[in-house]
């Protein structure tokens, strides 16, 4: 059986700046040096040096995670954007009938949703 508690300081996705340093913190630094120093040291029995390699792999990592953050947090936006809007004419359609401005922009809301969860 698996526990779930929702402890406020570990719920880092709420803010996007703090999802992205940890997307950068884990994929560009911690998993590059890791790696490296485990075959360095284990398989290899070599000491670790910092090598240009390294250096490089983790700056294209640096890259290459900041653009998924920023990916990820911007497909987040969208998302809430879009249900919010659904949301409130749904809170529409529940004390009267929708006029067809309102349908139209309703039916565009969902097709725009469903095209931002197209992979």
């Amino acid at each position: 059986m698996l526990l779930h508690f929702q402890l406020p300081l570990l719920r880092w996705k709420r803010f996007a700046v703090v999802a992205a340093m940890c997307i950068f913190a884990v994929r560009a630094v911690i998993v590059q040096i890791a790696f490296y120093l485990h075959i360095q040291t284990y398989v290899y029995r070599r000491p670790a040096v910092l090598s240009r390699p390294l250096i490089f792999a983790t700056a294209f990592m640096s890259f290459f995670s900041v653009v998924i953050a920023l990916f990820k947090g911007n497909l987040r936006l969208q998302k809430s954007k879009l249900l919010s809007q659904l949301a409130g004419l749904d809170s529409i359609l529940e004390t009267r009938e929708l006029t067809e401005e309102e349908i139209v922009k309703k039916v565009t809301a969902f097709m725009e949703y469903e095209e931002s969860r197209k992979p």
